[in-house]
C-alpha cells in the first residue's frame, strides 16, 4: 500500500489505539513511536504521523530514521524545503549505511523536484500577471490536475480564440475524471473550439476521449473520423482509431475506421501517381503510411494475414521511410517522422541522430527535443528524458503535452530508482524473496527496460511459481515485446492461480483481442473482468 493510500478506517483506528496504549505504558520507547508514525503515514493521517515522529525526534535527535520519516511526511504535505533539510540531516547521521543511501536518494529527488516543479509553480501562483496557460502547465507538472483544469478553463474564458488554451483544456479533461455534471460543459466548450479551428484534429481527439468516458462509442468514432478528415497526417488519430477498432466483433470484416484509413492511403497514392514529383504529396503519403502502420501495430493487425489487410506493417514503414528521405532537406516534421521510421525498424541510433540533427537545425522549436525525450524514455532512460523534456518546456512554456511528459518522466525515474534501492535493501535481508523482484520488474517495465524486466520477473516466477502477480507482470512484459505465445502462457497461468483476480483477466483479454481470430475469446475475458470488478473481486 503506497503512502497516502487510505486504509479502512476501523482497522487503522484500532491499530492506532493499540500503539497509543503501548506508548502511554512505555513513553521512552522510541520504536513504538516510529511504528505509529509509519502506520499513520501509510494511512494518510499526516497529523498523527507528524506528532508521533516529532516526539521520537525530540527523544532521539540523532536517530536518522526519525528524520527520514519526518521528511516523508513533509513530502506528502507538499513542504519540500523542510523535507530536503530532514533528508540532508539523515544523510549526515547515517553516511555509508542503507538508511543513509536511501535518504541521499530521496534528497536528490526532492531537490530536483523543488528546482524543476515547486519553485517555478510557487512563483507563478504569486504572479497575478502570469499567463494562465503557463500556470496550468506548472500545475499539471506538479500533479494538480484539478487546478490545471481551472487554469486552462480560465485561459479559454480569457481568450476563446486561443488554440493553445483549447488544446490544453482538452488534454487535461482527458487526464481528469470528469464528473457528469461538468461533462456537458466540457464537451460544449471543445465543440465550440473545434468549430473555430476546423483544421485542428487534436480537438476532435479530445472530444473522442470525453465521449468514450461517457460510453458514447459511436460519437467517439465519429470524432476520430472527423480528425482524419481534418488532417489525414495526424498520427495520433491513427493511434486512437486502433483502440476503437478492437471494439469490432467481426474479425473477418474491416471496421469503419479501417476502411477510412485504407481510403486515405489509396487517395494519396492516386494523387502522387498523378504528380510524382510533388514533395508535399510525398510527405502526406509517407505520414498516412506511417499512420496506417501505427494503426495495424496497435490493433494487432500487422501479422493477421487477413485478406482485407493487404500489406504488413513493415512494408508501410519502409515505404514511408523512402518517401521521407526524398523530402528531408530542412523539413523538421519529415526528420521527426523519419526518426520514428528508424525506431520502428529497430534502428534507434539512427533515429537519435536524425532528431539531434533536427534539433540543431531548428533550435527555436521544441518538437525535435521533445521527440528525442520520448525516444530516450521508450529506450529505458528516464533520467535522460527528463533533461530533454525540461528543455522542450523552456522552448514551449505553455504547451501542456510537454509538461505532462516531463511529469511522467520524473515519476518514472523516481519509481525506478526507489524500486532498485528498495529491492537491494529487501534482498540483502531475504535473498530468496519474490516480492521485491516483482516490484522491481514492474518498475523496469514502466521505465521501458523490458529485457531487465523479463530477467527479474523470471527470477521471481522461479522462486514463487504460485505467484499470480509475478506471472501476470511477466505476461505484460512479453505482451510489450510482441512475444504473444509466452505472454498468453504467463497470463493464463495467472488466471488459473487466481481466477477471481480482475487484473489478470483484463490483461489476458487485451492480449487476445490483439491476436488474429481471438476476438471473441478476448471479449469473453474482458466481460469476466467487468463482472469481477463489479463484484469487488480480488486475488
Amino acid at each position: 500500500m503506497s503512502r497516502g493510500e487510505k486504509r479502512p478506517g476501523g482497522i487503522y483506528d484500532a491499530a492506532r489505539a493499540r500503539l497509543e496504549e503501548r506508548i502511554a505504558a512505555e513513553p521512552s520507547n522510541s520504536e513504538i513511536g516510529l511504528e505509529l508514525g509509519m502506520l499513520a503515514l501509510v494511512a494518510g493521517d499526516l497529523a498523527t504521523a507528524e506528532a508521533a515522529i516529532r516526539r521520537v525526534s525530540d527523544m532521539e535527535p540523532d536517530d536518522p530514521r526519525a528524520h527520514v520519516r519526518l521528511a516523508d511526511i513533509h513530502v506528502e504535505q507538499g513542504r519540500f524545503d523542510e523535507a530536503s533539510r530532514e533528508y540532508a540531516r539523515a544523510v549526515e547521521l547515517a553516511e555509508g549505511t542503507d538508511i543513509g543511501e536511501a535518504a541521499r536518494l530521496e534528497l536528490e529527488l526532492v531537490e530536483r523536484e523543488i528546482e524543476m516543479v515547486h519553485r517555478p509553480l510557487a512563483e507563478a501562483r504569486a504572479d497575478e500577471r502570469c499567463d494562465p496557460n503557463r500556470l496550468g502547465c506548472l500545475e499539471l507538472l506538479a500533479g494538480s490536475i484539478e487546478r490545471a483544469g481551472e487554469a486552462f478553463r480560465h485561459a479559454l474564458d480569457e481568450d476563446a480564440e486561443s488554440l493553445q488554451a483549447a488544446l490544453n483544456f482538452g488534454l487535461v479533461q482527458g487526464l481528469a475524471y470528469v464528473e457528469p455534471s461538468g461533462l456537458k460543459r466540457s464537451v460544449g466548450e471543445l465543440l465550440a473550439a473545434s468549430r473555430r479551428f476546423p483544421a485542428e484534429p487534436r480537438l476532435h481527439l479530445h472530444l473522442a476521449e470525453l465521449y468514450e468516458a461517457s460510453s458514447l462509442y459511436e460519437a467517439s468514432t465519429q470524432q476520430v473520423s472527423e480528425a482524419l478528415d481534418a488532417a489525414p497526417s495526424c498520427l495520433e488519430a491513427y493511434d486512437i482509431a486502433a483502440r476503437y477498432d478492437l471494439l469490432e466483433t467481426e474479425a473477418e470484416k474491416p471496421s469503419f475506421l479501417e476502411e477510412k484509413i485504407e481510403g486515405i492511403v489509396a487517395s494519396l497514392e492516386a494523387e502522387l501517381a498523378a504528380d510524382a514529383g510533388d514533395a508535399l504529396r510525398k510527405k502526406a503519403l509517407a505520414l498516412a503510411l506511417l499512420g496506417r502502420a501505427r494503426f495495424r501495430s496497435a490493433a494487432g493487425a500487422g501479422a493477421s494475414g487477413l485478406p482485407h489487410r493487404p500489406a504488413p506493417e513493415g512494408d508501410d514503414v519502409l515505404r514511408a521511410c523512402g518517401l521521407l528521405e526524398e523530402v528531408l532537406d530542412h523539413d523538421e516534421e519529415a526528420a521527426i517522422r523519419l526518426a520514428e521510421c528508424r525506431e520502428r525498424s529497430d534502428r534507434k541510433a539512427d533515429a537519435k541522430a536524425f532528431l539531434k540533427r533536427a534539433a540543431e537545425e531548428h533550435p527555436a522549436s521544441h518538437g525535435p527535443v521533445f521527440e528525442l525525450g520520448g525516444l530516450e524514455l521508450r529506450s529505458g532512460y528516464p533520467e535522460e528524458a527528463i533533461g530533454l523534456f525540461a528543455k522542450a518546456a523552456e522552448l514551449a512554456p505553455t504547451e501542456a503535452t510537454v509538461f505532462q511528459s516531463l511529469r511522467y518522466a520524473l515519476s518514472t525515474a523516481r519509481s525506478l530508482r526507489l524500486a532498485e534501492l528498495a529491492a537491494k535493501v529487501e534482498l540483502s535481508h531475504d535473498p530468496e524473496s519474490a516480492g521485491p523482484r516483482v516490484r522491481l520488474g514492474v518498475a523496469y517495465t514502466e521505465a521501458h527496460r523490458l529485457d531487465a524486466a523479463v530477467e527479474t520477473l523470471e527470477e521471481a516466477v522461479k522462486i514463487a511459481p504460485e505467484s499470480a502477480e509475478a506471472r501476470a507482470a511477466l505476461g505484460r512484459v512479453f505482451t510489450r515485446l510482441n512475444r504473444s505465445d509466452e505472454a498468453e502462457a504467463s497470463l493464463r497461468s495467472a488466471v488459473e492461480i487466481a481466477p477471481e483476480w480482475p487484473e489478470a483477466r483484463r490483461r489476458l483479454g487485451d492480449l487476445l483481442l490483439s491476436l488474429p481470430g481471438r476476438t471473441r475469446e478476448g471479449l469473453a475475458e474482458l466481460e469476466t473482468y467487468r463482472r469481477l470488478k463489479a463484484e469487488g473481486g480480488k486475488r
